[in-house]
C-alpha cells in the first residue's frame, strides 16, 4: 500500500515539475512584452504597441551597419553568393508577426546595382516596377524602389532601398509597409 501511494505521489511530482518547465520554457521562448527591448533600452511595449510592433537591432561590425528588424525573424546569413559579398535573410516563422527582411552588400556601384535588380525583378513578367525615388539614410541619398508582383503567384509587393556607402552598395528588401521604418533606421555605424 504504501508503495503504491509513493509511486502515486512521484507521479504527481514529475507532472507538476513538467508542467513548470513547459511554463518556464513557454516565457522564455516568448518573453513578456513589458521586457522586450531593442538596443538603447527602449521599450516598444510600453507605448501601448502591440507585440507585432516590437523591432530589434541588426548590427553588423565587418559592414559598419545597423538598422532594425520585426523581431522573431529567423535570421540567415551567407557570404559570398549571388553576387553578393554578404547577404542576410531575417524569414518569417511561427512565432514571427512581422514580414521579412533581405539586406545584402555588393562591390557592385549603386546604378549598377539599381539595374540589375530592375532585370532580375521584371524578366519574365513577374513583377513591375511601380516607383523609383530618392530617399536617405543616415544623411547618404539611395534608391527606393517599390514593385508589384503580376499576380499573387509572385509573391507580395516589396520595396528595394540601395545606397552607396564607402565603395560598398547596400540593399534591404522588404514589404512597402515596412521599408520606410527599416530605412529610418538604417545606421552606418563610425
Amino acid at each position: 500500500m504504501k508503495m503504491k501511494k509513493s509511486k502515486e505521489i512521484l507521479k504527481a511530482g514529475f507532472f507538476v515539475l513538467f508542467i513548470s518547465l513547459v511554463l518556464f520554457l513557454t516565457q522564455l521562448s516568448f518573453g513578456s512584452p513589458e521586457k522586450s527591448e531593442i538596443s538603447g533600452g527602449q521599450n516598444l511595449a510600453d507605448d501601448g504597441k502591440e507585440e507585432s510592433d516590437v523591432w530589434a537591432e541588426y548590427i553588423n561590425r565587418d559592414f559598419s551597419i545597423s538598422f532594425l528588424y520585426p523581431r522573431l525573424l529567423l535570421k540567415k546569413e551567407f557570404k559570398g553568393q549571388g553576387g553578393y559579398e554578404f547577404f542576410v535573410r531575417f524569414e518569417e516563422n511561427k512565432l514571427s508577426r512581422g514580414k521579412g527582411v533581405a539586406f545584402g552588400v555588393t562591390k557592385a556601384s549603386l546604378s549598377d546595382e539599381v539595374a540589375k535588380l530592375k532585370e532580375e525583378l521584371t524578366k519574365d513578367d513577374q513583377a513591375v516596377l511601380v516607383a523609383e525615388s530618392e530617399d536617405f539614410a543616415d544623411g547618404v541619398a539611395g534608391k527606393l524602389l517599390e514593385f508589384e508582383p503580376r499576380t499573387s503567384e509572385f509573391g507580395e509587393k516589396r520595396s528595394v532601398f540601395l545606397i552607396e556607402n564607402s565603395d560598398l552598395t547596400y540593399s534591404i528588401s522588404t514589404t512597402s509597409e515596412q521599408i520606410q521604418r527599416v530605412v529610418d533606421s538604417l545606421d552606418f555605424l563610425k
